[in-house]
């Protein structure tokens, strides 16, 4: 909850989220070294590990 709390009132917090789910779907989704759309990052539903994306 201190998170949520934390990102509503930063918006350098909020980048910085945003960024680290960013790389944690690029890594898992490209980590064949295949090139991949960045574009579909948004299309990507919230999962468990990342659900306030």
């Amino acid at each position: 909850m201190h998170r949520l709390k934390e990102l509503q009132k930063n918006r350098a917090a909020r980048l910085r989220h945003t960024m680290d789910a960013f790389h944690r779907w690029l890594f898992d989704t490209a980590g064949d070294q295949k090139p991949i759309n960045p574009v579909l990052f948004l299309a990507t539903p919230p999962t468990a590990a990342c659900p306030h994306r």
